[in-house]
């Protein structure tokens, strides 16, 4: 059994009549089980993903997952499928929610990632079928020291913050990991 919290932050410096530093800010923490091996293995859990924030920019779904994982010393395979059980989308008094989020995050993702000890290449896919929405992503980190890498990423289509959830978006950014 695992615990896990990933926290995604968009930096914004250059808007000071906006969200100067930070355009958006989401916080995902997870419960997981893990069975299988080191070279195939499969998690079931639970998520919540939110951005903290008040109505009407308040955004948050939770979910029950599977996922099977493949991964070899050169390349990893993982797709994940999950089922919503809850989203703050739909609420008539604030217009911008009434569509939902599954109908831009679709019903799960697949990644494949190339490893090699200084370099990483990972792209992400997503797309729900019945409204013909997805997402793309692709990330490329470099080593800089043994725990902090540097990454470069690209992210086309829908999804890239629960903010702009239900937002087109071509995006490029830079910035650091601490893990990978």
């Amino acid at each position: 059994m695992f615990a896990a919290y990933t926290q995604k932050s968009l930096w914004q410096i250059y808007d000071k009549e906006g969200s100067r530093p930070f355009r958006e800010t989401n916080y995902n923490p997870e419960v997981f089980y893990r069975f299988g091996g080191a070279r195939v293995y499969s998690d079931i859990g639970y998520a919540h993903e939110s951005n903290g924030r008040e109505d009407p920019e308040s955004r948050s779904w939770d979910r029950i997952y599977a996922k099977v994982a493949w991964v070899s010393d050169l390349l990893n395979f993982d797709l994940n499928i999950w089922h919503i059980l809850v989203e703050d989308q739909g609420k008539a008094q604030f217009p911008e929610k009434t569509e939902p989020i599954k109908d831009f995050y679709g019903h799960g993702d697949f990644r494949i990632t190339l490893k090699m000890d200084w370099l990483f290449i990972s792209t992400l896919t997503r797309f729900n079928w019945s409204t013909n929405k997805g997402a793309w992503e692709t990330d490329i980190s470099f080593r800089l020291t043994e725990n902090f890498f540097l990454t470069f990423q690209h992210f086309l289509g829908y999804g890239d913050t629960l903010r702009d959830y239900n937002n087109y978006t071509n995006r490029y950014g830079i910035g650091i990991m601490l893990n990978r």
